[in-house]
């Protein structure tokens, strides 16, 4: 069934959840050690190879980590947009909502809330959404697959 199918789908996103959450926690080391290096400062114990660390690897792995932070936080929003119901059974008050703020939206961006929120009724689907979909889809694919490349190679090499 189409419900047996989502669900699958939705699955897949608990990888990509796991994988965030093992992020924020290198985030949160990374955040430790510069406010420790803070604190240091203040106390004017400045160690020369505190400064190289903290200059050539924290602050460079921690940018590297928020972008792919963003990445994942931007895959798990589209992966509960995915899972909504609201083209199962539309929602009378999101619809309200949307049609009250209509004159702060995009048109492209408008239609495409009524079209979801509607119940995904073809007479309002929004132009080129099928190409959008299939780029998206592409992109997810092939980030799906990177990221099993990448998983595959960690478990051949032992680590």
């Amino acid at each position: 069934t189409q419900i047996s199918v989502a669900d699958e789908k939705l699955d897949e996103f608990k990888t990509y959840i796991n994988i965030a959450k093992v992020i924020v926690i290198f985030i949160d080391i990374i955040v430790l050690s510069l406010m420790i290096s803070c604190v240091m400062a203040w106390m004017e114990k400045h160690h020369f190879l505190s400064i190289v660390v903290r200059n050539t690897i924290i602050i460079p792995t921690f940018i590297v980590l928020l972008l792919i932070f963003w990445v994942f936080t931007t895959v798990s929003l589209l992966g509960a947009m995915a899972g909504a119901d609201f083209c199962f059974s539309p929602d009378e008050t999101a619809l309200a909502v949307i049609l009250r703020n209509q004159d702060k939206m995009s048109s492209v961006f408008f239609t495409f809330l009524v079209y979801y929120v509607t119940g995904c009724v073809p007479e309002r689907l929004p132009p080129k959404l099928d190409v959008l979909t299939t780029a998206l889809a592409d992109v997810g694919n092939t980030v799906h697959n990177q990221i099993n490349n990448v998983s595959l190679a960690i478990q051949q090499s032992d680590l």
